[in-house]
């Protein structure tokens, strides 16, 4: 009967844990101070001797699931960035290869007009050839 109140009274009533994210497991005589402390044989014909511990179930670190949540909240947002500066980068690109082909239009267009206006200026007297004279 005792063994029984004592198995009772040791669910949901040891010292509180450590602090989140560390995890501790009670030591044996950490479990026996606190059955004795607690006088949890008071008022029994029986005497607690010994404490026989078959299983201890350690419930999830809810502290370390809250981190590691957040942990991964942080690593999608930093992917969603990066994927945001990439997708700026590429079209920063596209925006410079087309500006770039616009410039060589305007250059290839200009160099067009250059044998029209050296044409242009002979006829109007503006240019004319070098006259050699032989020397001799």
């Amino acid at each position: 009967a005792a063994q029984h109140r004592a198995d009772a009274a040791l669910q949901g009533q040891l010292p509180a844990g450590p602090a989140p994210g560390r995890q501790r497991h009670p030591c044996p005589d950490a479990i026996s101070k606190a059955v004795l402390q607690r006088g949890l044989d008071a008022q029994t014909a029986f005497q607690i001797v010994s404490i026989d511990i078959a299983d201890i179930e350690v419930g999830e670190n809810i502290g370390a699931r809250l981190q590691a949540d957040q942990a991964e909240a942080d690593t999608r947002v930093a992917r969603a960035k990066a994927e945001e500066r990439r997708a700026v980068a590429i079209a920063r690109e596209q925006e410079m290869k087309a500006a770039t082909a616009e410039n060589r239009a305007r250059v290839i267009d200009a160099e067009s007009l250059v044998p029209k206006s050296i044409g242009e200026a002979f006829r109007a007297g503006r240019i004319s050839l070098p006259t050699t004279t032989q020397v001799g």
